[in-house]
C-alpha cells in the first residue's frame, strides 16, 4: 500500500524533488529525487539517542550499544559475521553497497548507499536490521561491550576534549544529558545488561519515533516502491506504550564570560568571540537564515581583510555561525594569533567592530562586495553532492521541524538586504550584547587571560549588562521584516 503524499518541494539549486509521505501506521518517508544521480542512498532516523537513557533508567552508553548490536551483528537473513561482511561486496553481476550506523545525543541513524542498480539490496538490508532483534542483545552483548570499551580507550579523557568543554561553556552546563559522551564511560559500559538493551530498544525504536529517507536519481520503480513499503511496514509493526519526553532546554544566562582551555598542542592563541541567540524556529525561515548568514559573512570578510591583509597580524580570521545544543545559534568570529602579537591583535579586533566595518560598508568596495555576494546567489556554482540529505530531512522531521528549505524565499531576501541593515545588526550586537570568549592556549594560560582582560576590547565588553538570551527571531526582526 502506497503512503499518502503530505508535501512536496522542488529545490532548483540542488535539482532535487523532495516529497514527504505518511503511511497509515504513522511512519513517515522522505523521498528525494536528484536528477542525474547514479547513486541511491537510504536510511532510517530514530529518536533513540543517549538523551533518552536517563528517562528509561539505563546506564550511559546503552543507546550506543543498541546501535552496535543492530548494525554490527548477524540478523535473521545474514546469519553469520562472514555473511554480514560479504553483503557489501559487489561482483560483475551485482552492485556493491556501503552501510553504516551512528548514534548521537538525540538520534540513532542506520543508512547506506550504492549504485542505483543496488537499490533493492540496500532497502532489504535496512529491513533485515530490524526483524526480531530482541534475542540478539543477550547473544551479542559481551562481544560489543569489548568493541565499545576499545573505542572508549581511544579517548579515555573525553571530559578534557575542547569540543566537549566548549559545549559545556556555551550552555552554562545546564543540560548535561545533551552534552554527555554518547558511548558512556568505562563504568557505565560495563554496567549495561541485555535487559537494559531490550528495554531501550523496545521503548525508542518505534513507528512514531522513526522517519525513513530515500534518495534516488529517478522516480522509484514498482519494485523499489514494494521494497520501501515492506521496510515501512516492518517499522510500522514496532510500537510501545512508553512515553518519553523530548528535550525542553533551559536558557543560559547571557553574560560576559571567558573560558581558558589549556591545550598542549597549540602553538598559537586561539580566540573565539561568540554571541548566542535562542533558536526557537521550528525549521527553515528564509528571513532569519538570509540575514544572519550575510551578516556573518560580512564580519568574516572585513576581519580577514583587516587582520591579515592590512595588518598582517594573523594567518586567518573567519566568522562563526553555528547551532549548538540548547537550540542556541552562535554568531561571531574566530582567529589564531601569535602570542607575541596578541595585544596588537586585540586592539585591531576592537577597531574592527568600532570603526572598520562601518568604513567598509560606506566604501565603494563594500557596495561591490554585496553585489558580488548577490551575484553568487543569482548565478550559483554547482553545490556539493549531499549523499544523505534525505536522512538530514528525516532527522529534522522527527523533531517537528519543517522538512525543506525555501531557497526561492532565501534568495529573494538576500537580494533585498542592504549594507545599512547588516551594519545595524552588527552595531546592535557590539553595543548591547555581552559575548562569551573561548580561549585555547598552550603556554601561560593565566597570563594570557589576564592580558585579554586588560585590553580595551574586553573593557568594552564589560560595559554590556547581563540579560536573557534574545531569540533568533527577535534579533532579526529589529532590522528587517520577518513573517
Amino acid at each position: 500500500m502506497k503512503p499518502k503524499l503530505i508535501q512536496k518541494y522542488y529545490d532548483a539549486n540542488q535539482k532535487e524533488l523532495l516529497k514527504l509521505y505518511e503511511y497509515p501506521s504513522g511512519v513517515r518517508l522522505v523521498h528525494c529525487t536528484r536528477t542525474g544521480s547514479i547513486e541511491m542512498s537510504a536510511g532510517i532516523a530514530f529518536k533513540a539517542g543517549s538523551f533518552y537513557e536517563k528517562q528509561l533508567a539505563v546506564p550511559d552508553g546503552t543507546a550506543h550499544m543498541v546501535e552496535h548490536v543492530i548494525a554490527g551483528t548477524p540478523n535473521r537473513v545474514l546469519k553469520t559475521f562472514a555473511e554480514l561482511s560479504m553483503f557489501e561486496y559487489g561482483s560483475k553481476r551485482r552492485a556493491w553497497a556501503s552501510t553504516n550506523a551512528s548514534t548521537g545525543n538525540l538520534v540513532a541513524k542506520y543508512y547506506g548507499y550504492t549504485n542505483a542498480k543496488g537499490s533493492l539490496r540496500l532497502l532489504n538490508y535496512l529491513k533485515w536490521e530490524f526483524e526480531k532483534r530482541e534475542h540478539d542483545f543477550a547473544k551479542q552483548i559481551e562481544r560489543e561491550r569489548g568493541v565499545i570499551l576499545s573505542e572508549f580507550k581511544r579517548n579515555p579523557e573525553f571530559d578534557k576534549d575542547p569540543g566537549y568543554q566548549s559545549d559545556k561553556f556555551l550552555t552554562d552546563n545546564l543540560s548535561p544529558d545533551r552534552t554527555k559522551r554518547v558511548i558512556g564511560n568505562e563504568e557505565s559500559i560495563n554496567a549495561i545488561t541485555a535487559e537494559d538493551l531490550i528495554k531501550f530498544y523496545q521503548a525508542t525504536y518505534t513507528k512514531n519515533r522513526a522517519v525513513i529517507g530515500v534518495q534516488t536519481g529517478v522516480a522509484l520503480s514498482k519494485d523499489e516502491w514494494k521494497a520501501v513499503n515492506e521496510l515501512a511496514n516492518r517499522i510500522g509493526e514496532m510500537d510501545s506504550s512508553v512515553k518519553l519526553a523530548d528535550p525542553t532546554d533551559p536558557t543560559p544566562s547571557y553574560k560576559l564570560e571567558m573560558f581558558t582551555y589549556h591545550d598542549d598542542l597549540k602553538n598559537d592563541v586561539y580566540l573565539a568571540i561568540t554571541y548566542g541567540l535562542k533558536d526557537l524556529e521550528m525549521g527553515y525561515s528564509p528571513e532569519l537564515h538570509a540575514y544572519t548568514n550575510l551578516l556573518c559573512r560580512l564580519v568574516g570578510y572585513v576581519a580577514y581583510k583587516q587582520l591579515r591583509e592590512e595588518k598582517a597580524l594573523v594567518y586567518n580570521a573567519t566568522y562563526i555561525r553555528q547551532r549548538t545544543v540548547l537550540d542556541l545559534l552562535h554568531l561571531g568570529m574566530r582567529t589564531g594569533v601569535d602570542p607575541k602579537k596578541l595585544p596588537e591583535t586585540l586592539d585591531a579586533i576592537y577597531d574592527l567592530f568600532d570603526k572598520d566595518i562601518k568604513a567598509f560598508i560606506e566604501s565603494e568596495r563594500g557596495a561591490r562586495w554585496l553585489l558580488n555576494f548577490i551575484s553568487g546567489e543569482i548565478y550559483p556554482s554547482q553545490p556539493e553532492h549531499s549523499r544523505y540529505s534525505c536522512l538530514d530531512d528525516a532527522t529534522n522531521i522527527l523533531f517537528g521541524e519543517k522538512p525543506f528549505g525555501d531557497i526561492k524565499g532565501y534568495r529573494k531576501i538576500i537580494r533585498s538586504l542592504s549594507l545599512a541593515q547588516l551594519y545595524a545588526g552588527i552595531e546592535y550586537i557590539w553595543q548591547n550584547l555581552p559575548p562569551r570568549l573561548w580561549l585555547q592556549v598552550n603556554a601561560q594560560p593565566e597570563e594570557t587571560a589576564e592580558l585579554i582582560k586588560n585590553s580595551k576590547l574586553y573593557k568594552h565588553f564589560e560595559k554590556q549588562k547581563a540579560k536573557p538570551f534574545e531569540t533568533y527571531r527577535e534579533f532579526v526582526a529589529k532590522f528587517i521584516a520577518v513573517e
